[in-house]
């Protein structure tokens, strides 16, 4: 025990907690984190090339890739791999430290190959969308990669209304559930994938609590979030948090704040010019608190009250340190383009 009554490790120890501390509060610079070593299986690949890495050496690949191929999506039990003309899904080694391999393809429809195209997986690995983009009655592909439960679903509003492409979609992991923004017919969707899904009552009703609609199962059936009347095209989704009720938007020159549980903005402020057509907004969520940057200023949302303020920076936080990128393959031919961590 040293005169202070602490050992040095120990003093070290705090001090450094104390550091930290100080730069969470003050707002100070700090250094990135330094990588987290891979403890996981590890997805990787090249324009031309996909591979496998185990936590220890163990390489597994290549597979070949296009340059044009989107970028895989790590999942619980391997890789969703998205190709121009299938959705497939590659298993990730066995306990025996078997290859991994293609378990599952779900082939595009013939009129959808020449189409760019969107889509999005849970991270538990079974549910995976896909959708056209290029059409004027799209089809929303709900894709069962463990069961008999795919479903398609015509871009329709329901009236008949053609809710034209999907213009993105968002897996919400924590509501287990799909937000799908159509580029018209007012609304976006959520379908949810959970088997004890509550039901929907879709219809021209006062109120369905009276008993105006029938209930239909919630399970993989959209539940319409009517945002703009029908005639006009629906807020853009910019991002969309996996575990939160609560989506951001923009309709034109105005952000946006949608609640999914309440099926409407329950926010709204102007955004000048260059935040209108800037391609990315910052976000940061802490708590109850989300700050976006739309343009020059910070906006402070608080997400129990919905109520805004503008010019609020977000607190300083310390990052997460990110996953070490794989190291090479044998006989890699250039650097990797992107890579994935595969969740526990």
């Amino acid at each position: 025990m040293d005169a202070g009554g602490l050992n040095q490790p120990a003093r070290r120890t705090g001090l450094r907690a104390l550091a930290a501390l100080a730069l969470v509060f003050t707002g100070a610079a700090r250094a990135a984190p330094a990588p987290r070593p891979l403890s996981a299986v590890a997805w990787a690949w090249t324009d031309t090339e996909l591979w496998c890495r185990l936590p220890g050496s163990a390489w597994f690949g290549p597979w070949p890739r296009s340059p044009d191929d989107a970028a895989p999506v790590a999942v619980r039990g391997g890789l969703w791999w998205p190709k121009r003309d299938a959705l497939v899904f590659l298993s990730a080694p066995g306990p025996g430290n078997e290859a991994p391999a293609e378990s599952f393809h779900w082939p595009r429809p013939a009129a959808d190959v020449a189409q760019p195209w969107v889509w999005a997986a849970l991270a538990s690995g079974r549910w995976a969308a896909a959708a056209g983009r290029g059409h004027d009655v799209a089809t929303l592909h709900l894709i069962d990669r463990l069961g008999p439960d795919s479903l398609d679903h015509p871009g329709q509003a329901l009236e008949g209304r053609a809710l034209g492409s999907v213009r993105a979609l968002a897996a919400l992991d924590g509501r287990q559930s799909l937000l799908v923004d159509w580029s018209a017919g007012g609304q976006w969707w959520e379908v949810s994938l959970d088997p004890a899904a509550p039901a929907i009552h879709d219809g021209l009703v006062h109120d369905w609590r009276l008993g105006e609609a029938l209930p239909k199962p919630g399970y993989r059936q959209p539940r319409r979030l009517p945002l703009v009347p029908p005639e006009a095209s629906p807020p853009r989704l910019r991002q969309a948090w996996p575990d939160r009720p609560f989506a951001l938007a923009q309709q034109g020159d105005r952000a946006l704040i949608v609640h999914l549980d309440v099926r409407r903005p329950l926010l709204a402020w102007p955004l000048d010019g260059a935040a209108a057509a800037a391609p990315h907004w910052p976000t940061v969520l802490v708590d109850g608190a989300l700050y976006v940057q739309a343009g020059m200023a910070w906006s402070r949302i608080d997400t129990r009250r919905w109520q805004r303020v503008e010019g609020l920076t977000p607190p300083a936080l310390a990052a997460a340190p990110a996953p070490e990128a794989p190291a090479a393959a044998p006989g890699r031919p250039g650097p990797w383009r992107g890579f994935a961590v595969q969740p526990g």
